[in-house]
């Protein structure tokens, strides 16, 4: 007689995760043509280890990239499309990605991404951020300063005096 023994392995299900993410922009507002850094900030606040953590990050028109910082993994653009592959975030654990671009016209951007994991979220309200920045047109001045006479001493008040003329040469 022989006996058959069967077993069965049951893998217990995955252990949810959350991740959230922030979004924050600065300065704000920014002139058009100066540097405005986008701070995204993903933080795992779970007790697990999380994998395979992406951000996705689609960029406001009018705005061209300048660079793209990841504080660990890598980030790229594809036409206005940025993603930042964190990887692997331990629990409690953060990562950071500056992203600087330069405003090519004055209004409005809102800027939103969104963060995913390997694993189910079991917070998915945090995963999207969204962020509102005003670009605004800097008055350019070009102040111009000229001599008109040589410095001389006015002998009934003591003081030495100069002509100067200063001229505003800029559009505004």
């Amino acid at each position: 007689n022989s006996a058959v023994v069967v077993s069965t392995v049951t893998n217990p299900p995955p252990v949810p995760v959350d991740v959230a993410l922030s979004l924050s922009a600065a300065p704000n507002p920014v002139g058009v043509g100066a540097p405005l850094t986008y701070s995204l900030t993903v933080t795992n606040n779970s007790s697990t280890t999380a994998t395979g953590v992406v951000v996705s990050n689609t960029l406001p028109p009018d705005v061209t990239l300048f660079s793209l910082l990841p504080s660990q993994g890598s980030a790229t653009n594809q036409s206005g499309l940025v993603t930042y592959s964190v990887g692997s975030l331990p629990n409690g654990a953060a990562a950071t990605l500056a992203i600087v671009v330069l405003p090519k016209a004055a209004g409005q951007f809102t800027n939103t991404a969104v963060v995913a994991s390997a694993q189910t979220d079991s917070q998915p309200a945090n995963n999207c951020a969204t962020n509102v920045t005003t670009a605004v047109i800097v008055p350019i001045t070009n102040v111009e300063v000229s001599v008109l006479t040589t410095m001389t001493l006015n002998p009934q008040t003591g003081l030495f005096e100069q002509s100067i003329e200063v001229a505003n040469g800029g559009p505004t």
